[in-house]
């Protein structure tokens, strides 16, 4: 079985009255963010400092997404330029990176 990371951004809060924990999405973060407690039923409102600090997390996610992003697009473009042949000495591996980096140098140019 295999496991996959949520895509919402969850903060953890504490509810002021009972102090049960609960998880609650940084979309839920508004200008006025109040939030209700499962447990005890109350409505408590949100420090002012949480919405700055949901805003860093959605921008923390986001980047993470475009690095991941990123990431499975270059082990694509690599397994789309690699040989069948595997380099098999040390000068066959550097001739191969010497190829790749002047790649995207030559297109840079053209642009």
């Amino acid at each position: 079985m295999s496991e996959t990371m949520s895509t919402d951004v969850v903060m953890q809060l504490e509810c002021p009255h009972c102090a049960y924990r609960l998880f609650a999405p940084v979309s839920l973060v508004e200008p006025c963010p109040s939030a209700t407690c499962p447990a005890c039923t109350k409505s408590f409102v949100l420090d002012p400092e949480i919405g700055a600090l949901s805003r860093l997390l959605g921008v923390a996610h986001a980047a993470r997404r475009e690095r991941e992003r990123r990431l499975v697009a270059a082990e694509a473009a690599w397994r789309a330029t690699t040989t069948s042949q595997p380099p098999k000495t040390l000068s066959d591996v550097l001739a191969r990176l010497d190829e790749l980096l002047e790649k995207p140098a030559k297109s840079r140019k053209r642009a």
